[in-house]
């Protein structure tokens, strides 16, 4: 993380917590400790309270793919998970409420090759257009034994 205002993860509310078959879990630290254990570790995908009925205490990380992660309507009482986002997904906090609300730079500089080439390759096309009809009603010059008449 190279910026101070940058947000690492996006919180989801009302989910059914992923498989913790790849997961750790403390029951000592609070959700901002939490917050910080999985920022410092790379392989950290997501993390939410361990202990959502005693106060939301304890830590919960998940350290790989989020298997069976989903929507749970209001009936079924879902929790908070908070799950990193891709480093092209970041974003600073005044513009945090859209995920990818700006394109990536790759993907603009990749856009501007794009549209630089089919304008030159319209351009081209049309030359040759132009030079093909201008050769088909100039008329053209005759041949007699190997001798060029204009």
């Amino acid at each position: 993380m190279t910026g101070a205002n940058l947000i690492p993860f996006q919180k989801y509310t009302g989910i059914k917590l992923p498989s913790t078959k790849q997961s750790w879990f403390n029951t000592s630290l609070n959700l901002k400790e939490c917050e910080m254990l999985c920022m410092k570790n790379c392989s950290c995908t997501a993390y939410a309270n361990s202990n959502i009925r005693e106060g939301r205490s304890g830590c919960l990380l998940w350290l790989g793919d989020l298997i069976d992660l989903r929507n749970l309507t209001e009936k079924e009482n879902g929790q908070d998970i908070h799950i990193r986002l891709a480093a092209s997904e970041q974003d600073n906090e005044e513009t945090s409420t859209q995920i990818n609300a700006k394109p990536a730079k790759s993907n603009v500089k990749k856009v501007r090759i794009v549209a630089s080439t089919l304008v030159l390759s319209t351009g081209r096309s049309s030359a040759l257009l132009r030079l093909e009809e201008r050769w088909k009603t100039e008329p053209q010059p005759q041949r007699k034994s190997g001798i060029t008449i204009v």
